[in-house]
């Protein structure tokens, strides 16, 4: 007696199950997708409004932000440190460990709060800061070198997302690496004259 192929064949048209979880996904995305739009519509019948200062003024505001946060930090005032950062952003800090990479994660909320336990100064110092800028976000990419007090404690580079909010600008997030060998020497010298 002749064997039946018994393999079912998948269906190539959408069973009404089916259909019904596609049309599902699409309402949901569009219905996120306009929740997106409203929030960012202009209120008040004002259009949004771009910085409209040159170039080098608004550079010099982010950096003034990220300044204010490596001065609340050798302050260790948590307050001025939060004021500067969006408490849901992210502290990431990326190293190597015996040839491993390393991470630490962290929200900036409790970043700020850490701050104003330590015992010494945490003075951070960067130089040759570059900036991408397009308003109402910017980048800022640094070298940087970390000191507890007086003492060397490592080096690096920052990467800070910032956003601008009617307050002035805020970072949302920083990346870091941080490193404990190899760092060149600062072009800013020594550190002196610690808080």
């Amino acid at each position: 007696m002749p064997m039946r192929n018994t393999t079912r064949r998948r269906a190539t048209r959408p069973t009404a199950g089916r259909a019904f979880l596609a049309a599902s996904r699409q309402a949901l995305a569009a219905a996120l997708a306009l929740a997106a739009a409203a929030s960012f519509a202009p209120q008040g019948g004002s259009a949004q409004q771009r910085d409209s200062r040159p170039a080098e003024d608004a550079e010099a505001d982010v950096l003034a932000a990220v300044q204010a946060l490596f001065d609340a930090m050798a302050a260790r005032d948590s307050a001025a440190v939060a004021d500067v950062l969006i408490g849901e952003g992210v502290y990431f800090a990326a190293g190597m460990r015996e040839g491993e990479p390393v991470h630490v994660l962290a929200s900036q909320g409790d970043f700020a709060r850490i701050v104003g336990e330590q015992p010494a100064p945490l003075i951070e110092r960067m130089w040759d800061a570059e900036v991408l800028l397009h308003d109402p976000i910017a980048v800022v990419w640094t070298p940087y070198d970390f000191h507890v007090g007086e003492e060397f404690s490592h080096c690096g580079i920052d990467a800070f997302s910032l956003v601008r909010t009617p307050e002035g600008w805020k970072i949302a997030g920083i990346v870091f690496t941080r490193e404990t060998e190899g760092c060149p020497e600062s072009p800013l010298g020594p550190v002196d004259g610690v808080p």
